[in-house]
């Protein structure tokens, strides 16, 4: 800020913090070290009251008892296969900005060992979710997500890690199109167009394929597709 009358310019130093309408705590599901439950609390940060409608489309544990600001939902990974873990968990809301709150799942298997590739490539997805909302089937909705370079700081980044070539579908009730793609720096930021198509209904988090001119890799498009 410059002042009349001062020779110098003021500088202020502000420091913010980005929330979700629905606000988990903590932002994550803690499966490491074996450990296979446990709960968070979702708080409304606009003081709107909510129901909690599901968690990965299966009734939650806890938090469905009504609408209020403040739920507490338990999660269980106890029965799922060996493997069997993905690197998202959704909880479903009722509340109009936040029908779905992503959970990043913290177990060794979700981090770089889900995409073994990503050095290699050169970049990875540090959000590789892309949460859609509530859809109906054949609406396209466009989205975008960041490609972060991964090189190690003293080695060179491999020439075409930055050049997204195509976008592609991994299952049939998602369409995926890429609108373009655009360098900056380190990242890249890529326009998704997503069309979901019949038989997709409920809760749905398919996987799509991004592939630049050293490989490909994987996020996954997030919906609640309704009838």
């Amino acid at each position: 800020m410059v002042l009349e009358g001062a020779s110098q310019p003021m500088v202020a130093k502000m420091k913010g913090v980005v929330t979700w309408p629905v606000q988990p705590e903590p932002a994550y599901v803690d499966a490491l070290q074996g450990r296979r439950k446990g709960s968070v609390r979702l708080v409304s940060t606009d003081g709107r009251p909510f129901r909690v409608l599901g968690l990965d489309g299966r009734p939650a544990g806890g938090g469905q008892e009504g609408a209020r600001t403040e739920h507490e939902v338990a999660w269980d990974l106890t029965t799922l296969p060996e493997g069997g873990l993905r690197q998202w968990m959704l909880v479903q809301t009722d509340h109009p900005e936040a029908p779905l709150v992503p959970l990043r799942v913290r177990h060794e298997s979700t981090g770089v060992r889900f995409d073994p590739d990503a050095e290699r490539r050169g970049w990875f997805l540090p959000e590789s979710v892309v949460l859609c909302g509530p859809v109906k089937p054949g609406q396209s909705v466009q989205r975008t997500l960041i490609l972060e370079n991964g090189t190690p700081r003293g080695k060179p980044k491999p020439a075409g890690w930055d050049q997204v070539q195509s976008v592609r579908s991994l299952d049939p009730r998602v369409k995926a199109e890429l609108v373009k793609s655009e360098p900056r720096g380190d990242s890249v930021v890529v326009t998704l167009a997503l069309t979901f198509q019949s038989p997709a209904s409920g809760l749905v988090y398919l996987p799509v394929g991004i592939r630049t001119a050293l490989g490909e890799g994987r996020c996954f498009a997030a919906a609640v597709v309704e009838p």
